[in-house]
């Protein structure tokens, strides 16, 4: 994604936001990820996406394919059909998915583990990161059967690799400082 896309897709995102109202996030996100489905099949999007196609047919299209959605809903994606910006879709999930958590002071934290965590452990894992970001972490939780063992956590652009192989590759990076720094004895 260029940085002129990113950041219409975080305007249009943003706008979003601001008109929900009482509409819930919940159900915009629902209706972008449904047009998004729409888009992934490729004669779809190269029918919707057309500059041939009249914006209109798009329209009645995505009319007739999401049923009904809240009028503020509907009228931001028939925006985004008469301004020829529905490929921004997936971006501008994106970034309102990313919105939203900013203003619930909110943060996903994905872990990657070789087995089920305790509630001991995510909570080891939540007050760590809710120390380090000042935010309330939302935990992603994936069984990884190619970690040896341990876990690896992401958040924001933080990798933590609590898993052996990660264990691993420090020692390794460790012996290779130390064999480069060491003296050779006779």
């Amino acid at each position: 994604m260029s940085s002129s896309t990113g950041r219409l897709a975080f305007r249009y995102a943003k706008a979003l936001l601001e008109s929900l109202g009482d509409v819930g996030v919940e159900e915009a996100f629902s209706a972008l990820g449904n047009v998004k489905s729409l888009l992934d099949d490729p004669r779809v999007r190269g029918y919707l996406l057309d500059p041939t196609t009249s914006r209109g047919e798009v329209d009645e299209i995505l009319s007739a394919l999401l049923g009904e959605l809240p009028d503020v809903i509907s009228a931001f994606l028939k925006l985004l059909v008469s301004k020829r910006r529905l490929h921004l879709i997936d971006d501008i999930a994106s970034s309102l998915k990313e919105l939203d958590q900013l203003s619930k002071n909110r943060i996903e934290v994905f872990i990657r583990s070789t087995t089920e965590l305790s509630e001991e452990d995510e909570k080891v894992i939540s007050d760590f990161v809710a120390k380090h970001t000042k935010k309330t972490p939302e935990l992603k939780i994936e069984i990884d059967d190619s970690l040896i063992a341990g876990a690896i956590v992401n958040f924001d652009d933080y990798t933590l690799d609590l898993s052996i192989r990660g264990r691993l590759k420090r020692i390794q990076r460790g012996l290779e400082v130390a064999d480069d720094s060491a003296e050779v004895i006779q």
